[in-house]
């Protein structure tokens, strides 16, 4: 959502941000902020002080951000995450999709933001230290902890952030970096590096890849390391992994590369977007290619697999040739030399070549992998 309406016009001045640090600063750790009271006197005294240090603001009176009660101040927690929010928005390139009371923690807030192709975050806000320390990040799923009243020892855990370094201007990139280095970038999967095409013809299944890129008018880049856009993208990407990619468009291109960074044994694709890596499947032209790349390599392994499983058909036939088409050529032979009729000896015949055909039924269902196989082109 855009913030509006119940969220303020501005967000946390500078010199609000120090008068709240002060206020915050001032609550011993686990003491309840309904506790917590300020005279008028103490806090007017804090901002005359602030207000002698030239900082920029306030753009709001500070009783904005506290409630009276029984003739002092107690803080206003939803009023200074509210404003919290829109500060972030306005420093960093985000928007707030959501604000929420965590019914599961009282007097904590859940901010959901986007991040242009980064796609949500979720950042739970604490406003007593007890609470926060229960809580876990979770950075594989992009949730982070915010503490406005932090514990007394530093809680030097990834992904939890003090309210005040959020909103410092080089904040962002950070929080990137920490998301790089705890997520596995996204891909989509070609086949596994054990499977059968791999083993027998790896430059194949790149060749069907590439084949697959330019029967789409794509172009393929042998080069990919000299790509700006790729290069932008070298803190989640090894660029010497990637043997080649395909150029959907200027600012897009999808990789071919079995680099270790998925977590799996695969030769697999990343999607580079204007600097960023993207799931493939979240483009279509992309997820197309890999998927066709995909299914080809799903048939060669087919045959070879059938072809490998087809021992004990091989055996049964030559039991089935054996009993069936030597006894049926051998009566054969005897009925026509005789040039009479015995009804036992049509019987064993007849049971003959009954065999034989499902011999060389076997034999033609055996051997029709192979001629798949030998038929096979990756191109």
């Amino acid at each position: 959502m855009t913030l509006s309406g119940e969220f303020p016009n501005s967000g946390i001045s500078p010199h609000t941000e120090q008068l709240l640090r002060y206020v915050f600063s001032e609550i011993p750790p686990g003491q309840n902020l309904s506790q917590s009271r300020f005279s008028d006197d103490q806090i007017s005294s804090e901002v005359d002080e602030l207000n002698d240090t030239g900082i920029d603001g306030p753009f709001y009176p500070w009783k904005t951000y506290f409630s009276p009660k029984n003739g002092d101040w107690i803080l206003d927690t939803e009023t200074i995450a509210k404003h919290w929010c829109v500060t972030l928005q306005e420093t960093h390139p985000v928007e707030i999709v959501d604000f929420e009371t965590m019914t599961e923690s009282p007097g904590s807030y859940r901010v959901t933001i986007k991040s242009g192709k980064r796609g949500n975050f979720e950042f739970l806000l604490f406003f007593d230290s007890e609470s926060l320390l229960k809580a876990s990040p979770k950075l594989s799923e992009s949730t982070f902890l915010v503490g406005f009243i932090l514990p007394a020892t530093d809680d030097d855990r990834d992904g939890v952030f003090s309210w005040f370094e959020m909103l410092e201007s080089d904040f962002w990139d950070e929080l990137v970096g920490l998301i790089i280095q705890h997520q596995r970038p996204p891909d989509q999967t070609v086949c596994e590096l054990g499977s059968p095409a791999i083993e027998r013809n790896y430059d194949g299944v790149k060749d069907s890849f590439r084949a697959f890129g330019k029967s789409a008018d794509y172009e393929v880049k042998e080069q990919p390391q000299l790509i700006r856009n790729i290069q932008r993208a070298d803190e989640e990407l090894p660029l010497e992994k990637i043997d080649f990619a395909i150029e959907i468009d200027a600012q897009t291109h999808l990789t071919a590369c079995d680099c270790e960074n998925t977590g799996a044994n695969t030769f697999h694709s990343h999607l580079v977007e204007d600097g960023t890596l993207m799931p493939p499947e979240k483009n279509n032209n992309a997820s197309k290619i890999v998927k066709n790349s995909h299914d080809k390599v799903r048939k060669y392994n087919s045959y070879v697999n059938e072809i490998e499983s087809s021992g004990t058909f091989v055996r049964l036939i030559g039991v089935l040739l054996t009993l069936g088409a030597l006894p049926a050529l051998n009566g054969i032979l005897q009925l026509i030399n005789a040039n009479q009729q015995d009804p036992i000896q049509d019987f064993y015949v007849i049971i003959g070549i009954v065999l034989l055909t499902i011999g060389i039924g076997l034999l033609l269902y055996t051997i029709w992998p192979l001629i798949q196989l030998r038929r096979f082109s990756w191109d």
